[in-house]
């Protein structure tokens, strides 16, 4: 299907080519938004809130206000790079129990959301385990808490539009990748 067709047919303005054949992500129209609002990305607009847990203090945030913007297109960069399952029974109470002892930050979704992740499901998974057209796993995700301090630090917790929670990770040649906890902290901090 030719690029033109393609964003007849999406209703799309642009096609963005990434990393070569295949990888086509489409770029949304832009809004048209009063002049003292910067346009934001699509991808921004589903979060509906962003809860900031440090030192057992809870903060909840409009995801699209200046001081915070950065950090939820921070953690929305982070969700297509997890690519590692956590074989664990997570339920809501231990969610919560984290959520007061562990710094974390939660990204909570208007509706459950498709992300696209990192990890490659085989040919015999594929029919019971939500894919792409290229074989990488689809998470629907209500909400998304990020795991900052103890030992689950670099651990995103996802819950699923059925209330189920799921434990995931960035996984490099060398253990689970802690390098973005930083990046958050201090962009949570200013």
């Amino acid at each position: 299907m030719c690029c033109r067709l393609a964003m007849a047919l999406a209703g799309l303005s642009a096609i963005l080519l990434v990393g070569g054949c295949g990888n086509i992500l489409p770029v949304p129209r832009r809004r048209i938004l009063p002049a003292k609002r910067e346009a934001l990305p699509a991808d921004i607009e589903t979060v509906e809130k962003l809860g900031v847990y440090l030192g057992g203090e809870e903060e909840t945030k409009a995801p699209r206000m200046a001081e915070v913007v950065d950090t939820t297109r921070l953690l929305l960069g982070i969700l297509p790079q997890l690519n590692v399952p956590a074989y664990c029974y997570i339920r809501d109470q231990d969610v919560a129990q984290m959520r007061e002892q562990q710094d974390a930050v939660e990204l909570v979704f208007f509706d459950p959301t498709e992300v696209t992740i990192a990890e490659r499901i085989d040919e015999t998974g594929r029919g019971h385990i939500l894919s792409d057209e290229r074989g990488y796993r689809v998470l629907r995700i209500q909400r998304a808490l990020f795991l900052l301090d103890g030992e689950m630090a670099g651990h995103v917790l996802v819950q699923d539009e059925e209330g189920t929670w799921g434990c995931w990770a960035i996984e490099t040649g060398e253990g689970i990748d802690t390098r973005w906890v930083e990046a958050v902290k201090q962009s949570i901090r200013g």
